[in-house]
């Protein structure tokens, strides 16, 4: 029984690393879609800003993979601290402000690729028109 629960334990921390993991990858990818759309919007140029648009959207889906696993491991770990007890207990449990938080951040994210993606299309457009009014 004592090898079941530090195996047990040993899967719980391997979730608290990847949930961690998710989350550097997720924060990380959007300080470089700020930067990124940045350089595009001051130098007008399209590229970056559809680069910037694919991080932000790859952000929000490495965000999402996070908190869902964030989800998984704390049930496991209440799971765990409470299968001692057989069937009958019952326990409630709150995530609290950062499932909030996570939707939050992920519509942001989002909204941010979306608007990146539609100054790409723009940008596009206008340098397009501008190539063909040229004389020959």
């Amino acid at each position: 029984m004592g090898s079941l629960h530090s195996l047990n334990d040993q899967v719980i921390i391997h979730q608290w690393k990847s949930v961690i993991a998710f989350e550097l990858v997720s924060t990380v990818a959007i300080f470089f879609d700020g930067i990124i759309a940045t350089i595009g919007w001051v130098k007008k140029m399209p590229l970056p800003t559809l680069l910037a648009g694919v991080t932000g959207a790859m952000a929000g889906l490495f965000m999402m993979v996070g908190h869902a696993m964030f989800v998984t491991a704390h049930q496991n770990i209440i799971q765990s601290q409470f299968n001692d007890l057989g069937d009958d207990w019952q326990y409630t449990w709150s995530y609290g402000s950062s499932f909030i938080m996570a939707w939050l951040g992920f519509c942001l994210s989002g909204l941010g690729a979306i608007l990146d993606i539609t100054m790409f299309v723009c940008s596009d457009r206008y340098r397009e028109n501008d190539l063909t009014a040229m004389p020959v």
